[in-house]
């Protein structure tokens, strides 16, 4: 090879692996030492398993200073064959009629593109056989001084449920001597990890003045819509395997949402999936949802439903996916997902706080060169919510528990329910509530033969009116009582902050710690408490007579009322007759 040829090829080389070319009048001819510096940089979670391969070694070195400005190159003869068999046939026929023939390294920086090059280390490392594999780390690493090829060969168990990926293939030089960097002033024998990071999170959200926003009150009444809203990053697939049939499962690149429902919650449908602010068409992504099998706790009964976005990533035929060059990582992804909350749904009391949950897990190849190579990476657990009140209807003594009485309950105020000042009318076999504006066709809960009065369960948290309608047999009338108060449920909400993304001010991710029930204004009767805490239940107490009514408030004034229009009646009754004795007289 003619000394011009090599110094171009040299000078390719340099500017392949970060390095300049060029010469100083101050250079100075080196003797190449023997092991130079690879620094390997990247944030990580795991231990990588990086292994490094030497492609070619150095000889004599122009140096001036800290500076290398090129040197000579000649392929490691163990690996030759291994890289001329990673070159394309192409490649392979240009190689051949070169001057390079028989120093392949040499040809590959002369004439590869970045891409080409990028390519090429693919192809290394899926083709395998390379020889003299070192370990390296993340940090300083010491070795035969030349031109790597490090490979990441973590194990797929390693990675899974960390939201990262193996390393890209990383083509790199080691430092030369006391030169660090080139005559462009770039550092030699440093590289970030190609690995990449992609998480996913997961809310509760309802709807905004421009679209959803965080829903920070998470309680709801069986029968009501939940809308979540999950998010994620497109990963960084750039120099991964892609197989647009989906029919290679080693380039069938993976990119999955998997979200799973307890079974207090029935699946309803996934409005919409957009990327980079984009809603995508069907032809990008298929849902599907089933049972979940093997899930215990809350989650036995439940439902799992997918989300998968292979079509986009691979860029299958009629995708959107289709029209892009590549698919840019980091592009932020929402999937809008509807579900109900059931007749399943676990239900909250002051003493027994439950929640429903929903959590969401990320499917992604962390290996570019075998995409069925997948981590699943959890995105966090978020629940909702729903309450119950509970009646006991007794005598004034509160002793004897009376049957026969009923109610009619009224919204007067609740986070999620879109029925505020509605009487609630039905329950059907789904546990759902519907709801009236008329107290003439409000259901009538009614005590039973213990003087309970049941059912008042599956509500959302907010201010509830009960108006009694029909008192127990044998005692006054209701009317004459006017038994009307109110009843609010108040959880306490405190945000999951692990769940919640860096640049988010608000998240519906919640967890309900406290629960209290309190009386509101009206003639009520007492609530219920254990050990000092209010529960969900109160006494509402029925009088026989006026004398038992209280003295006080509307009952009591209504009371004085009855028994003044009583005690005028009875004294005109006595004029009238007194009069009739006279007139007799």
């Amino acid at each position: 090879m003619k000394k011009k040829e090599i110094i171009a090829a040299l000078g390719a080389l340099a500017a392949i692996a970060g390095m300049g070319f060029g010469a100083s009048a101050n250079a100075a001819e080196i003797t190449v030492p023997d092991n130079g510096k690879i620094t390997i940089a990247g944030a990580t979670s795991v231990q990588h398993n990086l292994v490094g391969y030497r492609l070619a070694s150095y000889a004599s070195a122009d140096v001036d200073g800290t500076t290398l400005n090129s040197f000579t190159v000649t392929t490691d003869a163990a690996n030759k064959d291994k890289v001329v068999a990673a070159l394309t046939a192409d490649q392979n026929t240009a190689l051949q009629a070169s001057v390079y023939k028989d120093n392949p390294m040499a040809w590959v920086v002369e004439n590869m593109s970045a891409a080409q090059l990028r390519q090429f280390a693919m192809n290394l490392q899926q083709n395998a056989g390379l020889t003299g594999g070192v370990s390296f780390k993340i940090g300083e690493n010491a070795v035969p001084t030349g031109y790597y090829l490090v490979t990441d060969q973590t194990e797929a168990a390693a990675l899974d449920g960390k939201p990262e990926t193996v390393s890209n293939p990383m083509l790199l030089s080691t430092t030369v001597g006391d030169a660090t960097v080139d005559a462009a002033g770039n550092t030699l024998g440093s590289v970030n990890l190609k690995n990449s990071s992609t998480e996913i999170h997961k809310q509760v959200v309802k709807a905004g003045a421009a679209g959803y926003v965080s829903n920070e009150q998470p309680d709801y009444a069986v029968g009501d819509e939940v809308t979540y809203e999950l998010t994620s990053k497109t990963p960084n697939f750039d120099g991964y395997n892609i197989d647009p049939t989906l029919q290679d499962a080693k380039k069938t690149r993976v990119f999955k949402i998997v979200d799973t429902m307890s079974k207090g919650l029935t699946y309803n449908s996934i409005e919409s999936v957009k990327v980079n602010g984009i809603t995508l068409k069907d032809t990008d992504y298929t849902v599907v949802s089933a049972a979940a099998a093997d899930k215990d706790g809350a989650y036995q009964g439940g439902t799992v439903v997918s989300i998968d976005l292979a079509k986009y990533v691979n860029k299958a035929p009629g995708s959107t996916g289709e029209k892009l060059a590549e698919i840019p990582a980091g592009m932020p992804v929402s999937v809008i997902v509807k579900a109900t909350l059931n007749k399943d749904a676990l239900i909250s009391t002051p003493d027994a706080i439950q929640a429903n949950p929903n959590k969401v897990d990320l499917e992604f190849s962390h290996n570019p060169s075998d995409t069925s190579q997948k981590t699943t990476t959890p995105g966090g657990e978020v629940n909702v919510y729903t309450f119950k009140l509970q009646m006991l209807k007794t005598d004034k003594s509160g002793q004897t528990p009376l049957k026969g009485a009923e109610f009619t309950i009224k919204t007067t105020a609740a986070d999620n329910n879109q029925n505020v000042n509605k009487y609630l009318a039905a329950k059907d076999k789904d546990g759902k509530w519907t709801y009236t504006d008329s107290e003439d066709n409000a259901l009538r809960f009614t005590s039973d033969d213990k003087g309970v009065i049941a059912g008042i369960d599956g509500i959302d948290a907010g201010t509830y009116e009960i108006h009694e309608t029909k008192a127990p047999e044998g005692f006054l009338r209701a009317d004459l009582q006017a038994i009307k108060f109110t009843v609010t449920v108040a959880p306490t909400y405190k945000a999951d902050e692990s769940t919640k993304p860096a640049a988010s001010t608000t998240w519906g991710d919640q967890t309900a710690t406290t629960e209290v029930v309190e009386e509101g204004t009206g003639d009520t009767g007492n609530m219920v408490a254990k050990d000092g805490k209010i529960l969900y239940q109160f006494d509402v107490a029925n009088a026989k007579n006026l004398t038992q009514l209280p003295l006080t408030g509307a009952t009591g004034m209504r009371a004085l009322t009855i028994v003044a229009i009583v005690a005028i009646g009875v004294g005109l009754l006595l004029m009238v007759r007194a009069r009739r004795l006279h007139a007799v007289q």
